[in-house]
């Protein structure tokens, strides 16, 4: 048990590592505020979303049926991060070789790993559960249909922790085949960069649609115009086949509560006897043949080719970011899907009517939308160095000047950011929301704001670079240089945003390009000299 306990406690250091020291208790107490104000503004928002469709389905009769499809949402969420933390954690993490020369059994390895996915999947379906089961029990005691309030908010913690059994056992399942695909990936970089670019737009196109079904809920005056009877009598029906939620749902409420209570568990149960019997017969052989395979590298011949100091540097970059699926994804996947983005934000607000407010409306949210999303691409740019690692020391033997060697970083991202804006322009120029003389001077607009992010980004970096490293030299987790540049661009983004429609409603929609151009000229031209001011002393105090 004590080696359990240890494994287990071992797994949560890995993921959750203690706080830098080395950070003065200010920037301690900076981060500590702004990351709560960042998740207080979001929770809120969400729960104002979800009082309001919780007030819709109590009014429509569908009490019950919020509850099952809520419980079935939450799950579908888990098994997405449990598939993925279970995978990395079982087959992927760096210390498996480690572990495997300890005295330890190979079953111990795999239930201590899979304790601590399950715990991180509790935790998260607390955070998310409690505050809506909570809601919904007050909404529904004011509307009478709560007839066990005491053994409802006594059976949200059970619910919690029985929700994540089931995206924990199918996780788990499916973790074996997913690792073997990842594997198989590895070695075809393209398909894989295209693959998760993929994922990314076909999640964001389901998100949108579905938050275009709730916002027309929403803004309905009257919502049995939505769900009429026949409607409710198919949710009803569709409801009744989800058996694992309706039994959690059972559990809450109090309909059949020991049938559900009981079969709830042992069910459970089963499943978890079962997945440690099946680790007995196959972990530790698949674990083995893994940790071996990561040691078998591809050779090959490459011919040295002549070519100028700039292009030499510019292939040294791209192979630096293309060496890995995990930088390439972070540099190009956001800005290809910028486009698709920006062209569903405006199609949602032009289906609900927000363009009756003010033909100023839709492009001031389009300014929010596409720096919103650009700054968070461009934001890589502040792992210019730190993402280098210990070849660090090439910038400073090569007979390249550091002004050089940051213009190539500096352009590496504007090569795709301004095809994406432009692209994007041209969306919003197709879906009328601009003109086309409107959509070339946003592109231009929108182009210096990024200049300047990326410039920020860059500078942060060479002031402050931090190297942190897994076994294969790629970086662990976005460091405070990423954070802050994000952080100013999502400012810059509701700021302009915010300020365009205001100034569209006082003035006229010219007045947007003068708001625009006059942040965008003085931030791109202070940010871009204050990146190239002193850079040789900057490079020179870099010690890695």
């Amino acid at each position: 048990m004590k080696q359990l306990l240890a494994l287990i406690k071992l797994e949560f250091a890995l993921k959750f590592p203690r706080f830098d020291k080395s950070k003065k208790l200010y920037v301690k107490i900076f981060d500590v505020i702004a990351i709560l104000i960042g998740v207080g503004i979001v929770a809120a928002l969400i729960m104002f979303m979800f009082k309001n469709i919780i007030n819709i389905c109590l009014r429509s009769n569908l009490g019950n049926e919020f509850l099952i499809f809520f419980i079935l949402i939450v799950q579908l969420i888990q098994l997405f991060i449990g598939l993925g933390l279970l995978t990395k954690t079982l087959f992927f993490n760096s210390d498996s070789g480690s572990l495997l020369k300890l005295p330890v059994s190979g079953e111990k390895i795999f239930v201590a790993k899979s304790l601590f996915a399950f715990i991180y999947m509790c935790i998260f379906s607390f955070l998310i559960m409690v505050p809506v089961l909570i809601m919904y029990g007050i909404l529904a005691a004011g509307y009478g249909m709560l007839p066990t309030p005491a053994l409802y908010y006594c059976m949200i913690p059970f619910v919690c922790v029985f929700s994540a059994i089931l995206p924990f056992i199918l996780a788990t399942i499916f973790a074996l085949p997913t690792m073997y695909v990842i594997s198989f990936l590895k070695s075809k970089f393209v398909l894989m960069l295209i693959t998760y670019v993929a994922i990314v737009a076909i999640g964001f196109v389901t998100y949108m649609q579905v938050l275009d079904i709730l916002l027309k809920l929403l803004n309905s005056n009257d919502a049995g115009s939505v769900l009429t009877a026949d409607v409710v009598a198919n949710v009803k029906n569709i409801t009744y086949y989800f058996y694992p939620e309706v039994a959690l749902k059972n559990i809450l409420t109090g309909n059949n509560f020991l049938k559900s209570f009981f079969v709830t568990i042992l069910v459970g149960a089963v499943c978890v006897i079962g997945l440690v019997y099946i680790a007995k017969k196959i972990y530790v052989k698949v674990l083995l043949n893994n940790v071996e395979s990561e040691n078998t590298f591809l050779r090959k011949n490459i011919k040295i080719k002549k070519m100028s100091v700039t292009s030499a540097l510019f292939k040294r970059e791209f192979i630096n970011i293309f060496r890995s699926v995990n930088y390439s994804f972070q540099y190009l996947a956001v800005v290809l899907t910028t486009p698709l983005m920006v062209y569903f934000s405006n199609a949602i607000c032009g289906n609900i009517g927000i363009e009756k407010l003010g033909s100023g409306l839709l492009p001031g949210i389009s300014i929010l939308v596409l720096i919103m999303f650009l700054s968070m691409a461009v934001s890589f740019s502040a792992s210019s160095l730190t993402r280098e690692g210990d070849k660090f020391f090439h910038t400073k033997i090569i007979p390249v000047t550091y002004k050089r060697q940051v213009s190539v970083k500096l352009s590496l991202y504007m090569i795709v950011t301004v095809p994406s804006i432009l692209i994007s322009c041209v969306a919003l120029w197709l879906f009328g929301t601009l003109s086309i003389s409107q959509a070339l001077l946003y592109t231009l607009a929108i182009s210096l704001i990024m200049l300047g992010n990326a410039c920020f980004g860059i500078e942060r970096d060479l002031k402050n670079p931090k190297f942190k490293y897994l076994g294969n030299e790629e970086m662990t987790n976005a460091n405070r240089n990423i954070i802050s540049s994000v952080g100013i661009g999502l400012v810059i983004s509701l700021v302009l945003g915010v300020a365009a429609i205001i100034v569209s409603y006082i003035f006229s929609l010219n007045f947007i390009y003068y708001i625009l151009f006059g942040f965008a000229v003085p931030y791109a031209v202070i940010e871009f000299i204050t990146l190239y001011a002193k850079i040789e002393k900057k490079y020179h105090n870099i010690e890695a």
